[in-house]
């Protein structure tokens, strides 16, 4: 401005309506300030109970780009817009949601913990309103337990308490599924991950009447593994006898197929093998069929 006149602030233009033709390509393409900006006004659009007009399957994608993005308030702001399109996706769209799954279980890792916290909330929404609890308590064991990431693999496992507390009323799970790949944790190279598990475990074993029970009918390795890490569990488990083989006691077959009553001795119900010729049977099978 000229001297001697006042200078005016600029204020920021309101956004009476959003772009639709340019909204992907600012998430895609677009700096920081416009993913945050494109993301902001997808959000305010669902709040409003308005699903977004663009390609669903286009914005999904866009989506999983923006939950591995260098900057975490991108990332955070994806969580929260995921969560609310958890609220208001059509049954013939949820299955777009389990395409940006991995990435999301990924985030419970991140050292930031606010986008760890939106990242939990993020899967019960989805849980609770989408994708029901053993899709999502599946998704948690293959992209979470397994992950590369120990600090995935950890809270992760911290989650599970959390989300089986959040069910629906009327929702079903395999609790013994997610007791097993839990169970399995045990063996985790990381001590952080280990512990993990264990007060897991415990949680579990006392917030749920049917947990014990479950206990009680896994495999003896599986045992064995509690045995090692939670001695507190081990009297609520049955003892277990270590598989057997089970030909080891098995008696010895004569030429007819019979068993005998011991190595080398005669057939059970007496007869004895038969003198002469006639065609030798091999464990019941004549030689040509063999």
């Amino acid at each position: 401005p000229p001297d001697g006149l006042p200078t005016q602030k600029r204020e920021k233009p309101i956004l009476l309506g959003m772009n639709k033709g340019s909204v992907l390509d600012r998430l895609r393409n677009g700096v920081p300030a416009e993913r945050k900006d494109a993301l902001d006004e997808l959000e305010a659009e669902v709040k409003n109970n308005k699903l977004p007009d663009v390609d669903i399957p286009d914005l999904f994608k866009c989506l999983n780009g923006c939950l591995v993005d260098e900057s975490w308030t991108i990332a955070y702001q994806c969580l929260l817009l995921l969560g609310e399109l958890a609220h208001h996706l059509p049954k013939s769209l949820v299955h777009h949601v389990e395409g940006v799954l991995p990435n999301v279980v990924r985030i419970l890792g991140s050292r930031k913990g606010t986008t760890r916290k939106a990242a939990l909330n993020t899967v019960v929404l989805l849980m609770k309103y989408s994708l029901g609890a053993q899709r999502i308590l599946d998704a948690i064991a293959e992209y979470g337990f397994k992950s590369e990431d120990s600090r995935v693999r950890e809270n992760s496992i911290c989650a599970v308490p959390r989300l089986i507390q959040a069910i629906p009323h009327g929702d079903r799970m395999d609790m013994k599924r997610i007791l097993s790949s839990l169970i399995f944790r045990l063996g985790d190279p990381q001590p952080a991950v280990v512990e993990s598990v264990i007060n897991a475990l415990r949680e579990l074993n006392r917030a749920h009447r049917s947990v014990p029970h479950i206990i009680k009918g896994l495999s003896y390795s599986q045992h064995q593994e509690l045995k090692r890490h939670c001695g507190d569990l081990i009297p609520l488990v049955s003892p277990r006898t270590p598989p057997s083989n089970r030909f080891q006691d098995r008696k010895p077959l004569d030429d007819w197929g019979r068993r005998t009553d011991e190595k080398g001795g005669t057939p059970r119900g007496g007869g004895g093998v038969p003198q002469g010729g006639g065609t030798t049977l091999i464990c019941g099978f004549i030689p040509q069929d063999l």
